[in-house]
């Protein structure tokens, strides 16, 4: 694939991503003693998440996956792990505990059903965070290539996202008498990420508050 078709479906991917992320938390309905009060609006925060863990998936699931990061930056892999890493503020280790909960989950719960007693929906925390460096590294090689960039950071376009899906969910909620759940955070202060004209070496890689 022309490097940059593949970086414009690399990003496109991440904007997938952070919109799905942001509709499941904007869909979220209030439990009634202990079950839900209405299946439409689980059922549409459920996909919504699911969907978020297949875009996941596709930049850090399988090497085989054509938007996977490694064939996405194949010249830079031992700099692009470690930065990330850094990042995040995650061990190697730790990281790849991550990804084996996400692979398992879209293995036996999405792409095939496998009968088992608990289905366990991993934590979307360390998700946000890698596909936000992804993203970053994906506006800083469009940079170096003269292509067009987007100024704001993956936690930028959520929290725009977010907003957008809240205003529209706070009517259908009112007009489907469903009171809705916890709300999940809104924009960190700081956990706005390295500006996406700023290189690996340069950036500011404060490591990101908890999700």
């Amino acid at each position: 694939m022309d490097r940059t078709k593949l970086l414009t479906c690399a990003e496109m991917n991440c904007m997938s991503f952070v919109k799905n992320l942001a509709l499941s938390g904007a869909t979220r309905e209030q439990l009634g003693r202990g079950k839900v009060l209405s299946n439409f609006w689980s059922q549409i925060s459920r996909n919504a998440l699911d969907l978020a863990v297949l875009d996941w998936c596709h930049a850090f699931g399988q090497q085989k996956d054509a938007l996977h990061w490694k064939n996405v930056f194949p010249d830079d892999e031992e700099a692009f792990r470690e930065s990330m890493l850094t990042w995040m503020k995650v061990s190697l280790d730790e990281f790849k505990k991550f990804r084996e909960q996400m692979k398992i989950y879209r293995d036996k719960d999405l792409a095939h059903l496998e009968l088992r007693n608990i289905s366990m929906i991993p934590s979307m925390n360390k998700a946000i965070h890698s596909m936000a460096f992804y993203y970053h590294q994906i506006q800083y090689a469009k940079r170096k290539l003269e292509m067009h960039c987007r100024d704001q950071t993956l936690y930028e376009w959520f929290d725009s996202a977010y907003a957008g899906f809240d205003r529209d969910a706070e009517l259908a909620f009112g007009a489907t008498a469903t009171p809705r759940g916890p709300d999940i955070p809104k924009r960190r202060q700081h956990c706005t990420g390295p500006r996406t004209d700023e290189s690996p070496a340069t950036a500011d890689l404060t490591p990101p508050v908890a999700w």
